[in-house]
């Protein structure tokens, strides 16, 4: 098991939106329940008190967990423009098989299934779920041992690396390297469509991007957005638009050199499992929370 605990996504209406992806990506309802005024506050979201969430995993059982959670925000014209979390990539068994599913469901597909030009051993898709948050669904062709990419044990199964799109990939990367002991994994400049077209460049235009991995697996991807980012739309004292925060584990929370918003403390629920808990903002100002495990 790696370090990702979970996604936490805005959404306008949970019970809605765990529908969906109970429907269309086999997930099953963990539990569900009102966001308390510490842990909103520990988010540096006070507004987001008393409002609904719902916790969600895979088929496969794995507790990584997708979390939806009551906003306003508007979610983002242009996707991938702003800087924040802006992909959650999830492991598929057969990517065509996944394609065809998607075109009958109510997510977008924008970008149907393929190899991959620069590892042709990947196989994803992407789409855009009705409250705009992205997937990444891929099917991993490589079964070398020790490649640091899961198997998936369920046709949609967990997320096993979340993307962020930030300022500088170099400085996200040592920030995380700092707070998390993650470790360098591939750097690489590619033609990222998704990015260039939200950005009006040539699809030959090169984005820079750092992943990282923790525990033996892949965990996290880095894109240096062009010039033209933008903050991630937010409305005062509530969390972002779309995915808002990732969840990620640390053995040992007094290890973090910090700065929380507040103190971590103990936290209740199936996420938490009694575990403490506690936020960090990125350079770029996003959010990672940081659970002890």
């Amino acid at each position: 098991m790696g370090i990702i605990r979970s996604a936490t996504v805005t959404v306008a209406d949970p019970e809605r939106a765990a529908a969906l992806y109970q429907e269309w990506f086999g997930y099953r309802r963990i539990e569900a329940g009102i966001i308390d005024r510490a842990l909103a506050e520990s988010w540096g979201a006070p507004a987001m008190a008393g409002r609904e969430q719902v916790l969600l995993g895979p088929a496969s059982g794995v507790e990584i967990f997708l979390r939806l959670v009551r906003g306003t925000s508007p979610a983002e014209t242009v996707p991938m423009r702003s800087l924040g979390w802006s992909a959650m990539e999830i492991g598929v068994e057969d990517v065509f098989a996944t394609g065809a599913v998607m075109d009958a469901s109510p997510f977008d597909v924008i970008g149907p299934p393929k190899p991959m030009e620069s590892l042709p051993t990947i196989h994803p898709m992407q789409v855009r779920a009705p409250d705009g948050e992205i997937s990444f669904l891929t099917e991993i062709k490589s079964k070398v041992p020790g490649n640091g990419l899961p198997r998936p044990a369920a046709p949609i199964d967990h997320i096993f690396i979340m993307v962020m799109g930030c300022s500088e990939s170099d400085e996200t990367y040592a920030w995380f390297e700092r707070q998390l002991a993650v470790e360098p994994r591939m750097t690489m400049e590619i033609g990222y469509r998704l990015i260039n077209e939200a950005f009006g460049l040539p699809l030959s235009n090169k984005i820079r991007l750092r992943t990282a991995k923790a525990r033996g697996l892949v965990c996290l991807e880095f894109d240096t957005l062009p010039a033209g980012a933008v903050p991630r739309p937010q409305v005062a004292g509530e969390l972002p638009a779309g995915i808002a925060m990732v969840s990620l584990l640390r053995a040992d929370l007094d290890g973090v050199p910090g700065p929380w918003i507040t103190p971590p403390s103990v936290r209740s629920g199936a996420h938490y499992a009694g575990r403490r808990a506690g936020t960090l903002r990125t350079p770029d100002g996003v959010l990672v929370e940081v659970v002890e495990g």
